[in-house]
């Protein structure tokens, strides 16, 4: 609102019960008459005055032009007056003619301008920032959203709350959003960044949806170009000394290792096909069959991955029966545990699942279609990351890696599904394609190394 002491009333009567007023004093209309004034160096007379929203200036000869100039610009300073029938306090009216300039710049008359702001304008909700979070937690969770995709925006939406200082969400800007990203990731790598703009954008577009905020502020904030690279992997030595390595100090860690390794499962122990299978296994799922191993996929759903793209792994596999699930200890300790193990051998996060896929690529007769639906990736990203990278000589030194030890354990029930070669009573009966068939997939990882 104009403060209404700088408003000027000139004229105020009644008619018909409606307020009569005009208002002089606005921005672009002139507070002063004309002013004249004789230049001596020129020996002209100089009339200055301010009509509507110009200056304007007249120079001449005598004092009586320029009384004739200034009463003519006098004139035309009293025609930007009008008196009309109107509502509106003085106050009001400024706060109009004021409004008129600006909606002038856009193209907008008021009318317009009003249906623009019935249609986008948006009254956010003045809710705290702890419960706002704990809304978009509990509900992106019915919804199926993984608890670690959920906590990680819930998390950087506390990062956030705590650098605004403020309980409420109020009006978040975008100034404020890119200062925090600015504190937060100034040497950070360009996918650190595009990670936490990322949760941020996910929790600020769903709190503009639930009216929490007016506008989404990180609207127009690009992602940084990453540059990507070919992905490390193991040479066979390298894969020979980790495997060495574990089956002599932590044998407990081989299905897991050789799962990742030969499968090319993806490895993360919380979200990760890794994580996935592990859980099946301890929930007494049968996740081994005779055709392949049954790994829940990253997008594309359940997929078996063949014996024969896996190399050694059903030897390993029946030699370490994973028990009671891919890893010996709970999630939170394996992670402790499996950090060592990679600080030792210098391993980067997804380096056993490349090297894996790098040595399908390299298998006899294998096609980038069969070893596509192995890995759970496309053809395309096959060709551009692995093709050429390896030899069939690499490939056959890394499956020629076999236990050196058959140690006693027990077999869990979910596991007993590795067929023998010496078919069952009931199969006897069957006609001899179908036996003959059985044995084929029993046998694979031979058949490969046939190959």
């Amino acid at each position: 609102m104009l403060d209404p002491q700088k408003s000027e009333k000139i004229l105020e009567k009644t008619t018909f019960g409606n307020p009569q007023t005009a208002i002089r004093g606005l921005v672009g209309r002139p507070r002063k008459p004309p002013s004249i004034k004789y230049i001596s160096q020129t020996r002209r007379w100089r009339v200055l005055a301010t009509v509507g929203r110009k200056q304007v200036k007249k120079i001449v000869r005598t004092q009586d032009e320029a009384n004739h100039i200034a009463s003519q610009l006098t004139n035309s300073q009293h025609a930007d007056f009008q008196s009309l029938s109107t509502r509106l306090s003085p106050v009001e009216i400024l706060e109009a003619e004021a409004a008129k300039t600006i909606l002038a710049d856009l193209g907008l008359g008021f009318l317009d301008g009003a249906k623009w702001l019935m249609a986008n304008y948006v009254k956010q909700d003045d809710i705290l920032w702890k419960d706002a979070i704990t809304i978009y937690t509990t509900s992106r969770e019915k919804l199926g959203l993984s608890k670690f995709q959920v906590g990680h925006v819930s998390r950087d939406a506390r990062r956030l709350a705590a650098f605004t200082g403020r309980e409420k969400i109020g009006t978040l800007t975008r100034a404020e959003v890119e200062a925090f990203f600015a504190k937060n990731t100034e040497d950070a790598k360009p996918a650190t960044f595009n990670n936490l703009l990322g949760n941020i954008r996910t929790f600020a577009r769903w709190a503009k949806n639930k009216k929490y905020l007016a506008t989404d502020p990180t609207e127009g904030i690009e992602r940084r170009k990453v540059k990507h690279s070919l992905p490390a992997v193991l040479t066979p030595a390298q894969a020979t000394a980790l495997i060495r390595d574990i089956e002599a100090n932590a044998p407990k860690w081989l299905p897991y290792v050789t799962c990742c390794l030969f499968a090319a499962v993806r490895p993360c122990m919380r979200e990760g096909e890794a994580g996935r299978l592990d859980a099946a296994l301890r929930a007494g799922k049968t996740v081994i069959h005779p055709d392949g191993l049954e790994i829940e996929g990253k997008a594309h759903g359940v997929r078996i991955i063949p014996w024969t793209m896996t190399g050694p792994l059903k030897t390993w596999i029946k030699t370490f029966r994973p028990s009671p699930g891919l890893w010996p200890s709970t999630t939170a300790n394996a992670e402790r545990d499996w950090a060592k193990i990679r600080r030792r051998h210098n391993l980067t996060a997804d380096i056993l699942r490349h090297t894996g896929i790098s040595a399908m690529v390299g298998a006899p007769n294998a096609s980038f279609t069969d070893i596509a639906r192995a890995a759970g990736n496309s053809e395309r990203m096959i060709r551009r990351h692995y093709l050429g990278r390896w030899t069939r000589s690499d490939t056959e030194a890394l499956w020629g890696i076999l236990p050196l030890s058959s140690p006693a354990a027990s077999t869990p029930s979910n596991i007993c599904q590795i067929p023998k070669t010496e078919a069952s009573p009931a199969a006897k009966n069957e006609p001899a394609n179908t036996q003959n068939s059985k044995t084929a997939l029993a046998n694979g990882f031979a058949t490969a190394q046939s190959r």
